[in-house]
């Protein structure tokens, strides 16, 4: 059994030969991790470790990026990210908001920077899906459409929660520009890999630890409606056997009814600490309607633990979330670089235990 078909049958609720993988790290990992294994690329160490799940995105062609005098350097959308060096590694965090004073429906319409579908090189798709497949027909995945997070990344954090309550025609005009962008360059992923992807990643983290960041409510004016309608479209376009990945962190339980009835067939990360989301107690009520992704604690476990530890663990949410199919192992999030190679291989090996 091949990659593809693996992860398709654990989709359908069925039971593979063994659970599919996906694996994401920060690239101080990545960089470890091609050392161990004495290899040159990203794809070289998912090969190695023998991950199904890859991610294509076309090449970004369009006007030149900016780096500033403070060393941030501006984004497609125009915002701008700053490094951030701590113990473990580096991180890039928000620095500037386009939209910061935007006041006015007219304020988000004005705004030249709103990036062009044709900014990106829509011709390297075939080329990075036979590096994909080079070893055996992987499930491959495509795109980084994100409606909350861009809209606050160009409003600012404050403001944006501010205006959802008292200027909501604003956070719509931002968020009607997101899909518009974000639909028609994931189309156009999908028309030049012809027939070839199995997934689109969709994404918003919308919760934190212990709770929800907005309400129910909320979700349901301001997102909801949007991602139905996404994937609608691409399912319209493209086919019904197109999967959507939703990526959402923390403490999401409430939301993911919503989330089902969005077009939603498979919830990331599981984070296994956060409030509600218990890997038997998903399993319980929404395992026969969705599927899950992640579920590996990297905060404490991870990181802390003996290999033995992790990789008994892995065992556990094998056992629980994997019964019936219906579960691609992974850890909890990207594995950060904290972590040590000997745990980041107990946990493959677990994963890989039926």
């Amino acid at each position: 059994m091949n990659s593809r078909e693996r992860t398709k049958l654990a989709l359908n609720h069925q039971q593979p030969d063994r659970p599919p993988l996906l694996l994401w790290m920060v690239p101080e990992i990545l960089e470890r991790l091609k050392k161990h294994f004495n290899v040159n690329t990203h794809e070289d160490v998912l090969d190695k470790l023998d991950i199904d799940v890859r991610w294509l995105m076309p090449d970004y062609a369009g006007p030149e990026l900016k780096v500033f005098e403070d060393g941030s350097k501006e984004a497609d959308f125009g915002y701008r990210m700053k490094a951030i060096v701590n113990q473990f590694g580096t991180y890039e965090e928000l620095s500037y908001h386009p939209l910061a004073s935007a006041q006015t429906v007219e304020d988000v319409n004005n705004y030249n920077r709103w990036p062009d579908p044709d900014w990106w090189d829509y011709s390297s798709i075939k080329e990075k899906i036979a590096i994909a497949d080079r070893v055996e027909p992987r499930w491959l995945g495509i795109g980084a459409a994100s409606f909350f997070e861009r809209s606050w990344a160009m409003l600012g954090f404050e403001k944006m929660f501010h205006d959802l309550m008292m200027n909501p025609e604003l956070v719509h005009a931002v968020m009607d520009k997101m899909m518009e962008i974000y639909l028609e360059q994931t189309c156009r992923i999908l028309e030049a890999a012809e027939g070839r992807i199995d997934m689109v990643y969709i994404a918003d983290d919308l919760a934190g630890q212990h709770g929800l960041l907005i309400s129910p409510e909320t979700f349901e004016q301001f997102l909801k409606w949007r991602w139905k309608h996404f994937n609608d479209t691409i399912k319209e376009r493209f086919g019904d056997h197109i999967k959507f990945f939703y990526h959402c962190c923390g403490a999401i339980e409430k939301l993911i009814p919503g989330l089902i009835e969005m077009g939603v067939d498979i919830l990331n990360p599981i984070q296994p600490k956060a409030a509600g989301m218990e890997a038997q107690g998903l399993k319980d009520n929404f395992g026969k309607q969705l599927c899950f992704c992640g579920g590996l604690d990297i905060q404490d476990l991870l990181p802390n633990g003996t290999p033995q530890e992790v990789k008994d663990e892995a065992g556990r949410l094998n056992h629980i979330l994997g019964k019936d199919g219906g579960y691609i192992p992974s850890a909890a999030h990207a594995v950060q670089a904290d972590t040590s190679v000997e745990n980041i291989l107990a946990m493959i090996e677990g994963f890989k235990i039926q």
